[in-house]
């Protein structure tokens, strides 16, 4: 099956519903996906987001903001979505399809060219 969203994180975060550009939100929000795609399919803590957001000088307001970037994610990638993003023990799993991320897609040709120069 093929993804309906595509998503970019080498580079700036972009996300791709069908070829079109859609906007994956403010540089903070993208920071939040960014770092759900670099786990996918993994839980990732709001403890967690908020240190990749933010590192050691995260304000008080973090969290609340996190899971504000989360809720606005979900409608962006919507309900119709190959993709879903589902809050798990305190933390969030972003469910996509593995070719769906640039960033998969360029490891998966790199150990094919590794491959067939062996």
């Amino acid at each position: 099956m093929h993804a309906d969203l595509h998503f970019s994180v080498l580079g700036p975060v972009r996300l791709h519903r069908r070829g079109v550009e859609e906007t994956a939100g403010q540089p903070r929000q993208c920071a939040v996906l960014a770092s759900l795609l670099l786990r996918a399919g993994r839980p990732v803590s709001l403890t967690k987001l908020v240190e990749d957001v933010w590192g050691d000088e995260a304000p008080p307001s973090a969290v609340g903001s996190v899971r504000t970037y989360v809720y606005r994610l979900r409608r962006a990638l919507g309900e119709r979505s190959d993709s879903s993003l589902s809050l798990v023990d305190g933390g969030y799993l972003l469910r996509v399809q593995r070719d769906a991320v640039d960033l998969n897609r360029f490891k998966e040709k790199a150990a094919r060219a590794r491959e067939a120069r062996g």
